[in-house]
């Protein structure tokens, strides 16, 4: 179908049912609708990114949630970058390149990651979503199904090991009481199809949720198609009156997912369509299918105690093709899983209320990787073949302590024992196999007090560590195989206070200040002779400081709104190579300022709207501080209209992307070789659909 064609369909589509709406909605409907309980209560949210429920604004992290009405409301589903943008100290980048995948960064961590995200923590339904050894894929996530996503900044090595940045704990659904029946279709520019369908159903002590999701994109950019098929189901137990067992099951498929590669700053400009010429001759991209088991069992002793168990297992099958010949054909066999059990019991210290957590963690990651020579798209003759793998055994424990009524102390420990190996089976050049461990004792101390009854002055000091990924440590710039002997575990110190609240159940708010010493920061960089490749190497020393704002409530009946502001000054203080001394630059990818206001709008009638401004000032793209990608401001909006008609829900939408058709780059690649940091965003473009529900 011609995509102009298709255009004129979809917004046909919605005006028509918009107009045959009036007679369709019944004037009761329209009546009985709140906007003020549809859209926003100013009521405490609980988070469990902690570990265990706490409420949000009586945390001693600094942590930010977004519901469902964020994540699923008129959205084009197309990334779950499209929702992020309200949490402040978070850099979202990569919308649009799906064999890179998601890219995030918190506070400075995992901007490094040239593909999918590194330095946090990303759980699902309290299940590890993040390799053992710190690498997530969010490809297999279905958006469709989230309920609500809290992110907690700064180092958490306490709670989860592994993790210099933060937290991101995504929730899923919880599976209906009562039949549910759904059906989506989104068509929008550059040939993006989505097709959603979601079921579920209550039987008693046992309900589950299923869900599957077509998407396809044909790409703003040559080289940069998508096709990807997701089935993810949710089965929740009740054993007992005292005991739920939840098994989550997702698989996906994709077959198709291009790289159309990074431009300099000149082709950028001149045709910010086309692809990096050795992406094209290459076909690079990549191809995954993947299967994923977890279970999550929670039992209640008595009233005061608990115990928590998971288990995961995943297969993930991933073929790469990279923008060169030599060894640019991958073929990669991971298999990882783990077990955790968890501990908590609340009880009275000396007559004050107090809580600990503590518990015991194991996980394992093999990979069997292949790399094949890459004769322009055809995989040609083996060049490497190395097993490698990763284990964590941990424990951990933490104890909150209630003093005075509105003083809370928080301590947490936590140690981790790492084993790192590479069997070299490719030894016609040589055996490079090779093992190194790493050990890491992480600590956090924090109080908070509450003043008054609504606002919360909090303050802690932490440390975190980071290990280098298998992928980081296996491009062996020393040996074509093997593991990087000079590479290191990256460390952080994070010294932070913070107030947050809610002022006249209208306004939400929240103020994070921060100070992170970092030491043996890992770094990416290409070499002249291997392109596209990429190493990694120590930083001596840095440090992040920043500030991080958010505000969000009400404006007017049925009009909400939020605004976030961040405030990041990330500099070198120790960092040289050869004869270039890098002390004093700042630290590339990230900017000094990002900003994002929303308003969203709901009539009685049903009809809705969000408009949302995000932007960043510029920042630049590699060490020696010589290039800048430049400061960028979008502007996005959405619109819908929402009505029942007997047991059935119907909500056509329609949203406009970059409606002022700003030129900013979608992915920063940095330090990269012949500087071609920059991969172009689309300028303005949409998206249309429907949402048809029976049931919930």
């Amino acid at each position: 179908m011609d995509q102009s064609y298709s255009y004129q369909l979809s917004v046909l589509t919605l005006l028509l049912s918009i107009f045959f709406i009036q007679d369709l909605l019944p004037q009761e409907t329209i009546d009985n609708l709140d906007p003020d309980s549809i859209l926003y209560e100013m009521e405490p949210i609980t988070v469990t990114a902690t570990r265990f429920p706490s409420r949000q604004q009586n945390t001693i992290f600094a942590i930010t949630s977004i519901d469902e009405m964020s994540l699923q409301i008129a959205r084009q589903q197309l990334s779950l970058k499209e929702s992020l943008g309200s949490i402040p100290g978070l850099l979202a980048l990569s919308g649009y390149n799906f064999a890179q995948d998601l890219r995030l960064s918190i506070r400075g961590f995992g901007s490094r990651s040239p593909f999918g995200i590194r330095g946090i923590k990303i759980l699902i339904d309290g299940i590890p979503e993040t390799t053992p050894d710190g690498q997530t894929q969010l490809d297999n996530l279905n958006i469709g199904i989230i309920d609500q996503i809290e992110v907690m900044r700064g180092p958490a090595s306490s709670l989860y090991g592994n993790a210099s940045g933060g937290v991101m704990h995504i929730v899923s659904q919880k599976p209906p009481k009562s039949l549910l029946l759904t059906s989506a279709l989104t068509s929008g520019s550059f040939g993006h199809r989505n097709i959603r369908l979601k079921a579920g159903q209550d039987f008693g002590q046992t309900n589950f949720i299923i869900s599957g999701v077509y998407n396809q994109f044909d790409g703003y950019r040559e080289q940069s198609r998508m096709r990807t098929y997701l089935l993810n189901g949710i089965i929740k137990v009740n054993t007992d009156s005292l005991s739920e067992l939840t098994m989550r099951l997702s698989w996906e498929n994709s077959p198709l997912a291009e790289d159309p590669g990074s431009l300099t700053r000149e082709q950028s400009k001149a045709n910010p369509e086309q692809a990096y010429i050795n992406n094209i001759k290459y076909c690079a991209g990549e191809a995954v299918n993947q299967v994923r088991v977890g279970i999550y069992y929670e039992t209640v002793l008595n009233r005061n105690q608990e115990i928590q168990t998971n288990a995961y297992y995943t297969h993930r099958a991933f073929n790469n093709r990279l923008p060169f010949e030599e060894g640019g054909s991958v073929d990669l066999q991971r298999d990882y899983g783990g077990l955790t059990l968890f501990y908590l019991n609340r009880f009275a210290l000396s007559g004050n209320p107090a809580v600990f957590t503590g518990g015991i963690e194991y996980a394992n990651q093999q990979d069997d990787r292949k790399r094949y020579n890459n004769d322009k798209g055809v995989q040609g003759d083996l060049a490497y073949h190395q097993d490698e793998g990763y284990i964590n055994f941990a424990l951990f424990a933490q104890q909150e302590i209630e003093l005075l009524a509105k003083l809370k102390i928080n301590l947490g420990l936590r140690y981790d024992l790492i084993n790192v190996e590479a069997i070299d089976l490719f030894i016609e050049d040589g055996d490079d196999s090779g093992q190194r461990s790493f050990k890491g004792v992480s600590g956090m101390a924090g109080l908070s007090y509450l003043i008054g009854n609504q606002v919360n002055f909090y303050g802690n000091i932490s440390n975190g560590f980071e290990t280098p990924a298998l992928i980081e440590l296996t491009n062996n710039p020393q040996a074509n195989s093997g593991l990087n002997p000079a590479l290191d575990a990256q460390k952080a110190i994070n010294y932070e206070i913070g107030l947050k609240g809610i002022l006249n159940r209208q306004l939400r708010y929240e103020l994070a200040l921060f100070s992170i010493n970092v030491s043996d920061e890992i770094l990416p960089y290409e070499k002249e002779d291997l392109p596209g490749r990429i190493y990694y190497r120590n930083a001596g020393r840095s440090q992040h400081s920043g500030i991080e704002f958010g505000i969000s409530g009400y404006m007017l009946k049925g009009l909400t709104f939020a605004l976030t502001y961040t405030y990041s000054r990330f500099r070198y203080k120790d960092y040289q190579i050869g004869s270039d001394d890098f002390a004093g630059n700042t630290i590339p990818g990230i900017p000094n300022h990002m900003w994002y206001g929303e308003f969203f709008y709901l009539n009685s009638s049903g009809l809705y709207a969000r408009l949302e401004l995000q932007g960043r000032s510029k920042m630049f793209v590699n060490d020696a501080n010589t290039a800048i990608d430049d400061n960028n401001f979008i502007l996005n909006i959405q619109t819908g209209f929402r009505f029942r008609l007997n047991q059935w829900s119907i909500e056509p939408f329609l949203g406009i992307n970059n409606i002022t058709d700003s030129s900013y780059s979608d992915n920063i690649r940095i330090n990269a070789f012949g500087e071609r940091y920059y991969e172009p965003a689309p300028g303005i473009n949409l998206f249309a659909g429907v949402k048809v529900m029976i049931g919930e």
